[in-house]
């Protein structure tokens, strides 16, 4: 039987950061001075062959010890001298490491399965932030407009949705920056808004014309993918 997986991927984007922390991540980048001292002072203690070129927490450091330790224990001192070094290069996050850790992520998640359970992953970050990069992203807007005001219970007349409709069509209709696809995206994140009511109003606006687009669609055609994958269509 064909088993399919769609999973987030789960890495922000550079304006969850700027929006939440009002300045950029601080990350640990593993430069070819802080590899060449690992190696050097401590080859005998960890695998350094899967070394990451940065790692995003402490935790994420401590997980890679586990998995690539040689020995079943740190001899005393070991493992704090070791993390001492690896916290050596803490810097500011770049879009290009974004980029690096979804490709990490995305190729170590694909690897955990084979045969016939296969895993389909997103470009970026969420189902709900992918919509917002999409081709349906004006309407994932207005479903989200239409939510919140159901959420305030406010009932729209036919009117003020013809004209909220038109305003966010007219906004959005292009194609979005990051920075604008999170705007939209930021009511769902911050549950703001109820997911599974957008969903209901998105489906309700969403026509056949997009659906054949999913496929084509950058940000939406893995989870096409993972239907044809389980249908054999």
């Amino acid at each position: 039987m064909k088993i399919a997986i769609i999973s987030d991927l789960d890495v922000r984007s550079m304006e969850y950061y700027v929006d939440k922390h009002e300045k950029i991540k601080d990350i640990y980048h593993i430069s070819e001075d802080i590899r060449s001292k690992l190696i050097s002072d401590h080859n005998e203690d960890v695998d350094w062959d899967k070394l990451p070129s940065l790692f995003s927490s402490e935790s994420e450091m401590e997980d890679f010890l586990k998995a690539n330790r040689k020995k079943s224990k740190f001899q005393k001192g070991k493992k704090t001298a070791i993390l001492n070094t690896l916290k050596g290069g803490l810097s500011q996050l770049t879009e290009e490491d974004i980029e690096s850790m979804r490709k990490n992520k995305r190729q170590r998640l694909e690897k955990e399965f084979s045969d016939e359970i296969k895993i389909f992953l997103p470009q970026c970050w969420t189902l709900e932030y992918e919509l917002a990069r999409s081709s349906v992203a004006k309407k994932l807007a207005l479903a989200i407009e239409l939510a919140n005001a159901e959420k305030s219970n406010k009932d729209l007349t036919q009117e003020e949705i013809d004209s909220l409709k038109t305003d966010l069509y007219k906004k959005y209709d292009h194609v979005l920056t990051p920075t604008e696809a999170y705007e939209i995206f930021k009511p769902l994140n911050d549950n703001k808004v109820s997911k599974a009511i957008t969903a209901h109003h998105l489906a309700e606006i969403i026509d056949v014309d997009d659906k054949k687009g999913f496929e084509e669609d950058e940000f939406l055609k893995y989870i096409v993918s993972a239907i044809r994958y389980v249908t054999n269509d």
